[in-house]
């Protein structure tokens, strides 16, 4: 199927269950495999002209300065695949084996479900940018001018 999808180029559309729930998929031919990628149903698919706009907002410029300078702390050029880990699996994993072990289980909520009241988004930003800054004693010159304007400079 794999090396007909190629010559083809084409792609394969399939319905089919995973973890208990009936999903639309698109199989295509990659290195000689395939790959499955997960889609929508349209009953899925919000118009984006549904979704309320707030037009003519005014964000203030120290707000999208800050916000900026915390992009610029936090990217990286490499996106590195191993520091991210599933957290679900492995809290699932350690408690199978407290089970096997003969001990009691003690489920905890989910982290969102313990979480209810309403972020002030540029506060949560500020926070996370001095948290940064902690780690790294160039962010806090950021900080300070975020609040300043600051001058485009010419590229060479």
């Amino acid at each position: 199927m794999a090396e007909t999808l190629r010559k083809t180029g084409r792609v394969a559309i399939a319905q089919t269950v995973f973890r208990e729930k009936e999903s639309l998929v698109a199989l295509r031919s990659v290195n000689n495999g395939l790959v499955m990628h997960f889609m929508y149903f349209a009953n899925e698919v919000r118009d984006f002209g549904q979704i309320p706009k707030a037009e003519g907002a005014k964000v203030p410029k120290r707000e999208i300065a800050l916000s900026r300078d915390l992009i610029e702390k936090l990217s990286s050029k490499n996106f590195e695949p191993e520091k991210y880990h599933d957290e679900y699996r492995e809290r699932f994993l350690a408690m199978v084996e407290q089970k096997t072990k003969g001990k009691e289980i003690v489920i905890q909520p989910p982290a969102q479900e313990r979480r209810g009241k309403v972020v002030d988004i540029f506060a949560a930003l500020k926070q996370s940018f001095e948290q940064a800054a902690a780690r790294e004693p160039r962010a806090t010159e950021k900080l300070h001018t975020a609040t300043k304007p600051t001058r485009k400079r010419r590229q060479a």
